[in-house]
């Protein structure tokens, strides 16, 4: 039903029944072209220039995020090798994605570090608080 509808707006119109716009109603075609239902569609047009025009603006991003993810990746290989040469880090393999890691993993070490000191040095309070009670205890032994 719909494709004799398309073909006999399209034979009305005189032209083809890709170009014939139209709303399924069907009482009179020639009424429903003159009350604006049924309209002839223009040609869409297309334009070598613009199509240039859209494909360079895709390169362009696609080319911008490339740069700046390029950007960033050698910032973070420079930082790298600066924490490594200062020590604060050792080498290790491809573990650090981004720099927020790599602070992080930094921080932990360094806290890791001061509560290693802060035991050794209990343990060296304890050790002498140990030393000094053996040697008062012997003390009182043999006087």
């Amino acid at each position: 039903m719909l494709r004799f509808q398309k073909r006999l707006v399209s034979s009305v119109l005189h032209c083809g029944k890709t170009n014939a716009g139209w709303t399924p109603i069907r009482p009179q075609v020639l009424k429903l072209i003159k009350d604006g239902l049924i309209i002839w569609e223009p040609v869409t047009v297309h334009f070598w220039a613009w199509c240039q025009k859209s494909a360079l603006t895709h390169q362009k991003a696609g080319i911008w995020a490339l740069v700046t993810w390029m950007k960033r990746m050698r910032i973070l290989h420079q930082l790298l090798i600066r924490y490594q040469e200062s020590k604060k880090i050792d080498c290790h393999g491809n573990i650090f994605k981004n720099k927020q890691i790599l602070m992080e993993h930094i921080h932990i070490l360094k806290v890791d570090k001061a509560s290693q000191a802060k035991k050794e040095e209990i343990i060296k309070i304890l050790s002498k608080e140990e030393e000094a009670k053996k040697h008062n205890s012997l003390s009182f032994v043999y006087t």
